[in-house]
């Protein structure tokens, strides 16, 4: 029996020995933390301030331990490879007050930080000077900007084309994703994001992306449908839809269409309708005043107004003041006025004019 007691006492103290080794080799085996070194040899410390490089990097904690000199990452990784790859890190807020990292490089180039280090962004892909712009469009429907313009260095701004031609190309590259490369000119404006925008005289690269290929027969089935399936079409218990004319436009498989239908039994009304790719961009009823007179509802969506020479004759309705000893007389009268086009005359602004409608052609 007592025999069987020393066994068993042997075989707990081996257990033991077993296990104590088999934890000390596990500690051993434990990744420590990075030792900062000074010309291969291990930095002495007493304080957590003795191991604070004179560059230190932003996001990493230097601290002692065991009288030596350790760090580890606080920050992220996009922070800390701007740093470590020669860039500095300027901390900056959008029109949201939101922030975002911008690494500013020693030729003064720029990239966002998470750009840079998913590599979007490469040293020497973006200035801030001259007036080449790569960046991506994002659009934010329902919010107070619907779009804005996010350049590669983080920074986000107004965008719009110098003319309509490059305006419905940019509308086209509205959150598709995709980094494009414009030439254009920053200008200040309060009304817009961060108090700035892009106005663009040239796209000159789209990226990766690509136009979906929809016949012009396919466009118009699209847009007719869209008219027949509305409710103002339904209400109006319309007959007799027909197309009237086409308008192409400059950016590929996009077209406006002139419909017009019967209501009533002896009233017309006139439907335009934008197809984009297979989809409806804008529709709107053409309608005329009692003096049979365009107004300016088709244009109200619309940003920038085209060049072309089409003339129309305004309607305007002038306001003057007259002023005698006791009293301001206001008085109103109408004028006629020429427009280069239609969105000119919608877009005429005056203190003391007011558009009423428009009708095709010069005034006489």
């Amino acid at each position: 029996m007592k025999k069987v007691f020393i066994l068993i006492f042997f075989f707990l103290i081996l257990t033991a020995v077993f296990l104590t080794g088999f934890i000390l080799l596990n500690n051993k085996n434990e990744k420590q933390p990075e030792i900062l070194t000074d010309n291969n040899q291990d930095q002495i410390c007493r304080l957590n301030e003795d191991c604070v490089p004179k560059e230190a990097l932003m996001g990493i904690r230097y601290f002692c331990q065991e009288r030596k000199c350790a760090s580890e990452v606080l920050g992220n990784p996009a922070s800390i490879n701007c740093q470590e790859k020669g860039g500095v890190l300027d901390i900056r807020r959008d029109f949201r007050n939101q922030e975002y990292g911008v690494c500013v490089f020693q030729d003064m180039s720029e990239c966002e930080e998470w750009k840079f280090f998913k590599g979007e962004c490469a040293q020497g892909n973006f200035y801030l000077s001259g007036n080449i712009w790569n960046g991506e469009i994002i659009s934010l429907r329902g919010a107070e900007f619907d779009d804005y313009f996010e350049m590669l260095n983080g920074d986000k701004i107004g965008i719009a084309g110098i003319n309509e031609e490059i305006s419905e190309i940019l509308e086209v590259l509205r959150g598709k994703e995709t980094i494009i490369k414009v030439k254009g000119e920053i200008l200040n404006t309060a009304g817009d994001v961060s108090g700035k925008r892009l106005i663009v005289d040239k796209i000159i690269d789209m990226g990766d992306f690509k136009f979906k290929e929809i016949s012009e027969e396919e466009s118009v089935k699209i847009a007719k449908d869209a008219i027949a399936a509305s409710n103002e079409y339904l209400d109006d218990k319309g007959v007799d839809l027909s197309l009237v004319k086409t308008a192409i436009q400059s950016v590929p498989y996009s077209w406006i269409f002139y419909f017009s239908y019967s209501y009533l039994s002896d009233s017309e009304k006139e439907v335009k309708v934008r197809v984009q790719e297979g989809e409806i961009k804008h529709i709107a009823t053409i309608k005329k005043t009692e003096d049979e007179l365009y107004n300016c509802d088709e244009f109200a969506f619309t940003k920038i107004c085209s060049k072309d020479y089409n003339p129309v004759c305004a309607k305007i309705k002038k306001n003057v003041s007259k002023i005698n000893p006791k009293l301001v007389i206001e008085e109103e009268f109408i004028i006629w006025k020429t427009f280069t086009n239609a969105c000119a005359a919608c877009f005429y602004y005056s203190e003391t004019e007011t558009v009423i409608g428009y009708k095709t052609g010069e005034c006489e």
